[in-house]
């Protein structure tokens, strides 16, 4: 179940369709989808010169080139697409939508072609954001609750998204949700629907005749998991620690663009870069990576580079130089690759020092693996107030990383921390100058996603001592960053764990489609309403590479979150409290 290759099968026969010179015209969605799976270096090779954007009106008129056109099947992209065909500007038009069309749709854009440019109509499933081989999302930002006018239009893209990863991958699964929300029902019920619709017109939307085409039975489907976010709000305010989702908590990832503008000291080159596990193979190799051992890497990429350095200043002989010139455009991109990771790592560096997040994590660490309240307590006041270290002064913790820790203590000690709990808020707004405005956001996440909300038979916190798994072996890589700060899984371990040895209540996670089988699924599809995490699909990716439970998994969400986001949907959440 790889959803960029999926993806990049689509986009690869599309261009390919239409042979000669072409443009790509794209809506705002699909040029964010193909931008993840393709660099605009490949799709050059298909003969593709030019990449619009279809709502734009102001294109030159060019009747040499043929247009391969991908958009979401919308009202919107429908009105741009009859606009373009009465007025066209390209000598042929190959149409691919996303998702499947209406024949009213099909009716409307037949009656704007009047001057017959249209070759070609087909439906490529290539309706999501395809993130990693294995982590998927929809890019719809706030689904924490179902009474925002929005909602509805949110709930069709939710839906149109789901079913065009299971088309894309040719997949009818078995479904299964959460039923304690009300976001995880309405999903799982209009995915079935979908489905259902889909399966009836099998035969013209998927043209598979293979074992895995949509309708084709099979003894043991694979299985959707319909999750709420609220099942496990820790996961998006723990300090992250590997690679990618370090990068994207820190600096902030977007459709692989990564704005470093407002490090200081950054070179120009180095203000906007890009990590693509499809364009450079060490992050590839090192995106699920912790801290330390990255440093590791990234030394042993400086001392190849420099041993290759030394290779290319032996330039002696006519065979020297033409050795040279074949090399150095390799040479070159090696240079702007080790310049790239250096760059971004010295600021991850940069980050953990200002921000003293070794000291931060492993008091969330504990925390979050460990239930003795007194000592938490203890060490989180000391963290808020006390600015020394070993007799030494240090700098105070961010205000963005006091209110974390007390939220999550918040949440850990939810039924019987309440006295300390009001210590840290008066600290919070003495000390750290929070307004009783932005300390609502703790009152909220309990409200969010408190005990009472989640499901109890797969419990958030396991009690277990957070030193006592580590035998007394601690891996240590460049920067000292150890396994003590890995100790807390996302939840999704615990759900994923009870669901393959057949244990996951179908009480709190009935089905919606199917029924319990005597096999275990070897295909899950997980989705979580609200969104995920780069840790959460660094865990996923973990699992899919030992394979010790002879299960493939897939993550998909509404969006990537951060801390910074995750907070701002709480925000939001409680404007949806307030009726604002």
């Amino acid at each position: 179940m790889n959803v960029v290759k999926a993806i990049r099968d689509y986009v690869s026969k599309m261009v390919r369709v239409a042979n000669g010179m072409k443009v790509l015209l794209m809506d705002q969605d699909t040029t964010g989808i193909v931008s993840l799976v393709f660099s605009q270096s490949e799709i050059l090779q298909e003969e593709v010169y030019l990449f619009e954007r279809l709502e734009v009106e102001n294109r030159d008129i060019m009747a040499h080139l043929k247009a391969c056109v991908l958009v979401r099947p919308t009202e919107e992209n429908i009105a741009h697409l009859k606009r373009e065909l009465r007025t066209p500007k390209y000598g042929e038009y190959y149409l691919f939508f996303t998702g499947g069309l209406s024949n009213q749709q099909l009716e409307a854009l037949a009656s704007a072609d009047e001057h017959e440019v249209v070759a070609e109509v087909q439906e490529y499933y290539a309706d999501y954001y395809a993130v990693n081989p294995d982590t998927w999302t929809v890019n719809v930002p706030f689904c924490m609750s179902s009474k925002t006018s929005d909602w509805p239009s949110k709930l069709q893209r939710i839906t149109d998204g789901i079913a065009a990863c299971c088309l894309s991958l040719k997949v009818l699964p078995h479904i299964r949700y959460q039923k304690g929300s009300d976001l995880a029902s309405q999903v799982a019920q209009s995915v079935k629907f979908s489905l259902q619709l889909m399966q009836t017109d099998d035969e013209r939307r998927v043209k598979s005749t293979g074992p895995w085409m949509l309708g084709a039975r099979r003894d043991n489907p694979p299985l959707l998991l319909i999750i709420d976010r609220a099942e496990d709000p820790v996961t998006p305010i723990m300090t992250a620690w590997t690679y990618q989702a370090m990068v994207h908590q820190l600096i902030g990832i977007s459709n692989n663009r990564v704005n470093m503008s407002h490090v200081p000291g950054v070179r120009d080159d180095m203000k906007q870069v890009v990590l693509s596990h499809i364009q450079d193979p060490f992050f590839k190799q090192n995106m699920y990576k912790d801290f330390g051992d990255l440093g590791v890497s990234i030394k042993q990429m400086v001392e190849q580079f420099q041993e290759q350095s030394k290779y290319q200043k032996s330039v002696n002989t006519m065979e020297d130089i033409k050795r040279f010139v074949e090399d150095y455009p390799e040479f070159k991109k090696m240079s702007g690759n080790v310049s790239k990771h250096v760059a971004v790592m010295m600021e991850l560096q940069r980050q953990v020092q200002r921000r003293r997040l070794l000291d931060v994590s492993e008091l969330e660490q504990s925390m979050a693996c460990d239930h003795d309240k007194t000592a938490a307590a203890d060490n989180l006041m000391r963290m808020l107030t006390d600015n020394t270290k070993d007799g030494a002064q240090v700098p105070p913790i961010t205000k963005e990383d006091a209110l974390r820790l007390v939220m999550l203590f918040s949440l850990r000690y939810e039924a019987e921390g309440t006295s300390e709990l009001e210590r840290f808020l008066t600290v919070l707004q003495q000390r750290f100058e929070f307004t009783a405005q932005e300390l609502s956001v703790i009152k909220l996440l309990r409200h969010y996603a408190g005990e009472r909300v989640r499901s109890q038979s797969v419990p958030l916190f396991q009690n277990k001592h957070w030193l006592g798994s580590l035998g007394g072996s601690l891996k240590k890589g460049l920067v000292g960053v150890t396994n003590i700060f890995m100790q807390h899984k996302p939840h999704l371990d615990a759900l994923l764990t009870q669901l393959h040895e057949g244990k996951l209540n179908e009480r709190d996670f009935p089905y919606m489609v199917g029924s319990s089988g005597k096999e275990k699924p070897t295909e899950v599809m997980i989705f979580v309403v609200g969104g995920v995490t780069y840790e959460e699909a660094a865990h996923i990716a973990s699992l899919n590479a030992g394979n010790d439970r002879g299960c493939t998994y897939l993550l998909g969400g509404t969006s990537i979150l951060s801390p910074y986001s995750f907070l701002k949907d709480l925000e939001a959440y409680g404007d949806v409290l307030q009726g604002r």
